[in-house]
């Protein structure tokens, strides 16, 4: 699994998850099935956004952050989730958490962290980026 850490020079969470979205945008458009990882608050943000972009750019995708909803929709190209438990198998993961993903327990071709620049988000960062070290991982890094 390749790792990439984007950093993005701003401490707005809103910024964030444009870009987020953006990213989304990108890999549907290249076919790539997409997981996102989010804590619940997020992730229903995500979904919000994703089904206001309007009828032109529309983007299948499915939100589970409850039990009945994890198994729904398996086929659907773009997931966002609380569970990290049920994103293997996508081309790419985004992992919009505080805690880094195990790369023992998620098998995705590539791991993409989101990061800005707002304190308990850097430090987090910090520690996801010596975990995945510790394990020997491809790691990139990017600014935008």
């Amino acid at each position: 699994m390749k790792v990439e850490f984007q950093v993005l020079q701003t401490s707005d969470i809103n910024k964030l998850l444009i870009g987020v979205i953006d990213f989304i945008v990108k890999q549907y458009e290249a076919k790539s099935r997409i997981a996102v990882l989010a804590p619940t608050g997020l992730a229903k943000q995500l979904d919000e956004s994703l089904w206001q972009e309007g009828a032109d750019s529309f983007i299948p995708h499915h939100c589970a952050i409850s039990s009945r909803e994890y198994n729904q929709y398996k086929n659907i190209p773009i997931l966002i989730t609380d569970n990290l438990f049920i994103t293997t198998g996508f081309d790419v993961l985004i992992n919009i958490m505080d805690v880094a993903v195990d790369p023992t327990r998620v098998k995705v071709k590539e791991l993409k962290e989101f990061v800005y620049q707002e304190e308990q988000a850097l430090i987090s960062s910090r520690k996801k980026y010596v975990y995945y070290k510790k394990h020997d991982l491809n790691i990139n890094t990017s600014k935008k």
